[in-house]
């Protein structure tokens, strides 16, 4: 039996309960809010606290997740690996490389096992999309053009949206390409808003592949699709409708909710001390790419790293 608290109740956090509970791993649930703490803690019948060290030396936790807004995952999470906890972090690790890297330099000093929120690579259609891949003679995509868009309420969103939302398809890039880029371009636009709405990034990898990835916060219809072209093939994967389109031909995919999946291998990691799939080390990559990208787009020129 593992035992997983949850700290962050509020966005995604809700999602996290539900996923738990539904696990029978749920043991202690945390949010600085008391009447959404109160709420969960009277429909799961689970002990509530609004302070993380009360969470951790009041429940006998085998593993965190921590669901919280970016900006505290640093504070938090520092707290946790300290405690000598497996830790999950909600994408992204934080806001900030220094941040990020410090964290990676905590969790080996107290060889504390870190897995990062990346979603999608939990998706079945994805996950067939990298089978897909990884069977065809080893080659590399050449070119994908992956586009996310929605109507998100900006005021929910502690970071801009090259943090939030353009590092899911950053992470992918980096998975299916099995590449580090080393140049970013990134064009943002603030639409009828105070805050940056809709970002274009291009980035250059060592093996020569090209990610162009479209991010909005705008968008009236809910989008998340990503067209790759390789040496055999051209593919189209919808990650809504759960297909994937290959030289015209398409096929369907069924399987689990993703978070579902992404919690089940984060117990499974801890049960049998195993390396989780998305490392603290992809995190701070991601971390490292998109704030490259967030300075590119503010200085209007390229951004050359070393991953």
């Amino acid at each position: 039996m593992v035992n997983i608290g949850l700290i962050g109740l509020g966005g995604w956090g809700k999602n996290h309960v539900r996923v738990l509970n539904e696990l029978k791993v749920l043991s202690g649930i945390c949010d600085v809010n008391n009447v959404t703490l109160e709420y969960y803690s009277k429909k799961y019948k689970i002990n509530g606290y609004t302070s993380v060290n009360e969470l951790i030396h009041n429940e006998k936790l085998d593993g965190i997740v921590v669901a919280t807004p970016v900006k505290t995952h640093y504070k938090i999470a520092s707290n946790i690996i300290t405690n000598k906890l497996p830790i999950f972090i909600e994408k992204p690790i934080t806001d900030n490389y220094i941040e990020a890297k410090k964290l990676i330099e905590l969790s080996k000093i107290n060889n504390v096992k870190v897995m990062i929120g990346y979603i999608e690579r939990f998706n079945p259609v994805l996950i067939e999309l990298k089978a897909i891949l990884d069977r065809d003679n080893g080659q590399n995509p050449i070119l994908i053009n992956f586009n996310r868009l929605n109507k998100i309420d900006e005021k929910l969103i502690d970071v801009g949206i090259i943090m939030d939302t353009a590092v899911h398809d950053i992470d992918l890039a980096r998975w299916l390409f099995k590449s580090e880029p080393k140049m970013i371009f990134a064009q943002t636009r603030k639409v009828q808003s105070e805050k940056d709405n809709l970002s274009f990034i291009q980035m250059e990898f060592k093996n020569k592949g090209i990610a162009l990835i479209t991010s909005s916060w705008i968008s009236k219809n809910k989008m998340r699709k990503l067209e790759l072209l390789n040496n055999n093939s051209t593919i189209d994967v919808d990650y809504i409708k759960q297909t994937i389109n290959i030289n015209n031909n398409q096929i369907s995919i069924e399987g689990e909710e993703p978070l579902l999946n992404e919690i089940k291998h984060f117990i499974s990691s801890i049960k049998n001390n195993t390396k989780p799939k998305v490392t603290i080390e992809d995190g701070v990559k991601t971390t490292r790419i998109a704030e490259a990208a967030t300075i590119s787009s503010k200085t209007g020129t390229p951004m050359f790293l070393e991953v």
